[in-house]
């Protein structure tokens, strides 16, 4: 279980330094920043339209987000497979 728990937290720290985490966090400050882009996200958020979407997915920030959130979703998939691999392995040691 120890030897889980290190792995786990050398995934963390890993992660916690990657440039993408960076990307992400600059990204998300250049959206909140983006007072014309936020409220269009609050219109859309009150009353949905397809309008607004595309208006709202032609922002250049917003589209890097999206990619990135992409890319978030694909390391946590990859962060899952590692995972299983490993409480498989701890398993089989008990």
């Amino acid at each position: 279980m120890q030897e889980i728990m290190e792995q786990y937290q050398k995934v963390l720290d890993a992660i916690k330094n990657c440039s993408l985490s960076y990307q992400v966090k600059e990204v998300l400050k250049q959206i909140s920043e983006d007072e014309l882009l936020q409220r269009k996200i609050k219109e859309y958020q009150k009353n949905p339209s397809v309008e607004q979407k595309k208006v709202i997915y032609q922002n250049a920030s917003y589209q890097t987000y999206k990619k990135l959130e992409n890319e978030v979703n694909f390391l946590i998939l990859k962060c899952n497979v590692e995972w299983k691999k490993l409480k498989k392995g701890d398993s089989l040691c008990e």
